[in-house]
């Protein structure tokens, strides 16, 4: 019973080491709400295509037209609430893990570079359209701990009767 219960720590650690892998690999998501018609909406969607080759291994741009689609637009206000900010706020609205851009002008592009870097290399990323902090590791080493505990009380009943 002692091999079965070390086994499966040793699997369950082995799955966490995995999981966070395969996470440094998966490209972030950008989140970019925009206006059709908006100047500023234009300038960043030139901005995003101007750092494309360089950056496109490290993200995915997600656009969301809020102007004419209530649905984008109400999207988009649950992620300025979800993240503190104005929910009145305006566009171009940016999201990159917590941070969030309103508005655009260069010094603002220079910034979503750095946080698309940023967010990139972390092991424990946000993704504000499932909100969750990566807790896929911490939920499998709960579940890990419990099975343990379980056998561990199971082991010792056992040898109790005997």
């Amino acid at each position: 019973m002692k091999k079965i219960l070390i086994s499966i720590i040793i699997c369950l650690m082995m799955l966490t080491l995995n999981v966070n892998a395969a996470n440094a690999k998966d490209k972030i998501n950008v989140y970019f709400f925009h206006g059709d018609g908006c100047p500023h909406c234009e300038n960043a969607t030139k901005f995003f295509d101007s750092i494309k080759k360089e950056y496109e291994k490290y993200y995915n741009l997600e656009k969301y037209e809020v102007w004419y689609n209530e649905e984008n637009s109400n999207l988009m206000e649950k992620f300025r609430k979800r993240l503190g900010d104005d929910p009145e706020g305006g566009v171009p609205y940016i999201i990159v893990g917590k941070k969030s851009f309103s508005g655009f002008d260069d010094s603002i592009g220079e910034q979503i570079k750095e946080a698309i870097e940023n967010e990139y290399n972390k092991s424990k990323r946000y993704d504000v359209m499932t909100a969750k902090d990566d807790n896929t590791v911490g939920i499998i080493v709960l579940v890990g701990l419990v099975l343990v505990g379980i056998g561990i009380c199971y082991l010792r009943l056992k040898n109790n009767e005997e």
